[in-house]
Formats: structure tokens, C-alpha cells, sequence
């Protein structure tokens, strides 16, 4: 309760008109710095004894009953965040040791970054809180407190590498978030988002990745390019294994059921090979018709299944042979002059649609 008042935007003063500001200082005066210390004394009241911690060179208590309160991450995020310089530094107290804590119980905080990761992308995307000046402030008072920490090698070097991560992961995300909206700025936007899917594939974060891969979908859907849509929903679908046993859990925000790996990765497959027929581009579509009518045949031995596919394949043959395709053609643009900053004085290649000339070009 007391996490959720500091963290209320009743009390960041600082973003009240100038008469609203003076009222409350009147009145009340900016409860943040008391309710701060109050938190930070509460904290350290359940962790071990102080003679312990300095024995493990660590400079604030930790462990105790703080080892059981590792979903307290979230709401302790929030505060790490904020402006208000005393709320933030002990915030970071109680991160600091909450790490500590979960190192010396189970050899690893595994635990806290993966609840600490989806928050941030959850405040920094979903929310749009936070921003440069804060994340700055967050990450190198962590980094603080373990340089002037005489703590294990292993726990030292993993912090290390724990912080240098999310120091990028955050670099990405504002990158990403602080594009502005326009058509100017889409190959910004597609680039930006790559580079944060390629990082959460890398940490093995595959729920965040496949949100991700989605939102390069839709880009790629809403600008009709239809193939790299189809090319990048299946790095999606290359997560799963042809497995009617494994079960993957429901995506609600793609109206994906909870379903066996095997029938996730056909409905990814069918989506697919939608997009490319869209795009034209059929010969990929039969390659992936013939994997699905292999996976039919010689896994699920559904032959009904496998009836509908090959009837599918045998449409998509026929527009190989009778349909007339119409390539398009390429343009090389360069902006000067009074044009947005994401533009002027740059070049780029467009692709335009079928048939379109360079009279009716239009970037």
C-alpha cells in the first residue's frame, strides 16, 4: 500500500500547474521524502541483522523475509523511476538488496530480471513512463552501490553483465518509443524494432520476441508489404516444434488459444502462406503447403487435413502457370530541402506498386 501511494501521480508534484504546486506545498509539502525513509526503514526491519551484511560486504541489510517478497519488484521498479531524487535512491536500496537476496539463496537472480524486464518494457512502452534522465539516474545509482560493494566475484561479474544489458535494452526501447508518428519515419521504425526483437531473442525472452515480431508484422501488413509480413511471421512460427504433445500457453492479445506446439505453428503456417499469396509470391507459398502436408502425413496423419492442404497447393500452382505477374519497379529519391530532419538531405530506394511509372510515382 505504501508502493502504491509513493507511486501515485497524485504526488509527483513537480508535473502540477505552478498554482496546484503552491497549494500543496502549503498545505502538505511533498509527502515523497518522508514516505521514502518511512519504506526504506520497513525494509531493512525484515532483513538480517546489519552485522551480517557488512560480513558479506554488502551495505545495506538484506535476506530475512526480504527473500519471499521477490514480486514486490514491480511496484519497487516504479519508484526506481521517479524524479524525486530520496524516493529514487532508496528505492534502489531495496532493489540492490533484493538481488543480493535472491544471489545468496538460489546462486542467481534469474527470478528479478525477468520480472525486472517485462516491467520495463510494460513502462516504457505500454505506459510510457519514463525517459532518458531517469533510466540514466536508475541504472548508475545500481551500478553504485555494487562498485562499493565488497561482494563475490560471481555475483560482482553478473551484475555487471546484468546492468550492460539493461542499459541497452532501454536504449532500444526509447528508440523505439520516441520515433514520432508519420510515413517519413517507417523505415526508422521497422529498423528500431528489429534491433529490439534481435536483443529479446538474444536474452531468450521469446514472449517479448514474439510481441515484437507482431508489431513488425503489422508494420510490414499496413504498408502492404505483404511477403516480408509473411517472412517475418515466420520467424514466429520457426519458436515452435512440429509436437502434437508440447503445449504452449494462449496469446490473448493475438487470439491464439492455448494449443499443442504442432497446431500453434499450422495456424502460424496458414497465416503465412495467406500474406504470400497476397504478395504473389507463390512458389514460397507451395513450400510451405509441402511441409505442412509432410507434418499432415507423416505426424498427425490427418488426411483430412491433408486433403485440404494439397487442394490449396494445387490453387496455388495454378496461379503460377496462368497468372500474369507485373514486377515493380525501383526509385531512387533524395530529399533536400524543407523536409522533416528523419529526411532532408538523405536518399533512399522505394519500390513502387505494379505498373507504376515514374510519372505516377509518388513517395
Amino acid at each position: 500500500m505504501l508502493m502504491s501511494l509513493l507511486a501515485s501521480d497524485q504526488l509527483v508534484i513537480e508535473e502540477f500547474s505552478p498554482q496546484k504546486r503552491r497549494a500543496v506545498w502549503r498545505l502538505a509539502g511533498d509527502l515523497r521524502g518522508e514516505g521514502a525513509n518511512i519504506l526504506l526503514r520497513l525494509w531493512q526491519a525484515i532483513g538480517w541483522d546489519e552485522a551480517i551484511s557488512a560480513q558479506a560486504g554488502v551495505i545495506t541489510r538484506y535476506g530475512g523475509y526480504q527473500i519471499t517478497l521477490a514480486s514486490l519488484v514491480d511496484p519497487v521498479l516504479d519508484l526506481c523511476l521517479s524524479h524525486h531524487d530520496q524516493l529514487r535512491n532508496n528505492a534502489v536500496q531495496i532493489l540492490y538488496s533484493m538481488i543480493v537476496s535472491e544471489f545468496h539463496v538460489n546462486g542467481h537472480f534469474d527470478d528479478i530480471e525477468h520480472r525486472l524486464v517485462n516491467k520495463l518494457d510494460k513502462l516504457y512502452m505500454s505506459d510510457t513512463k519514463g525517459d532518458d534522465i531517469s533510466r540514466s539516474f536508475f541504472v548508475g545509482q545500481l551500478r553504485g552501490l555494487f562498485d562499493s560493494s565488497s561482494l563475490d566475484p560471481v555475483l560482482r561479474s553478473r551484475v555487471e553483465e546484468f546492468l550492460d544489458s539493461v542499459n541497452l535494452f532501454l536504449d532500444l526501447l526509447m528508440n523505439v518509443r520516441e520515433l514520432p508518428d508519420g510515413d517519413e519515419y517507417q523505415d526508422d521504425r521497422v529498423i528500431a524494432t528489429l534491433r529490439l526483437m534481435n536483443y529479446t531473442r538474444k536474452i531468450g525472452r521469446d514472449e517479448m520476441y514474439i510481441k515484437y515480431v507482431h508489431q513488425l508484422v503489422n508494420m510490414h501488413l499496413n504498408s502492404e508489404n505483404y511477403v516480408e509480413a509473411a517472412l517475418t511471421l515466420k520467424l514466429h512460427a520457426d519458436l515452435h516444434e512440429w509436437d502434437m504433445h508440447a503445449y504452449v500457453e494462449a496469446l490473448t492479445e493475438l487470439d491464439l488459444p492455448r494449443q499443442s506446439q504442432f497446431a500453434r505453428k499450422e495456424v502460424l503456417y496458414l497465416l503465412i502462406v495467406e500474406y504470400l499469396s497476397k504478395g504473389k509470391a507463390w512458389e514460397t507459398a507451395v513450400e510451405i503447403c509441402r511441409e505442412l502436408a509432410t507434418q499432415h502425413a507423416e505426424v498427425s496423419f490427418d488426411y483430412r487435413r491433408l486433403a485440404e492442404i494439397m487442394v490449396h497447393q494445387a490453387a496455388l500452382l495454378e496461379h503460377i502457370v496462368t497468372d500474369q505477374r507485373y514486377y515493380s519497379e525501383y526509385f531512387r529519391v533524395a530529399f533536400y530541402g524543407n523536409f522533416p530532419a528523419a529526411l532532408r538531405d538523405k536518399q533512399f530506394i522505394y519500390r513502387g506498386y505494379e505498373w507504376e511509372k515514374f510519372g505516377a510515382f509518388s513517395p
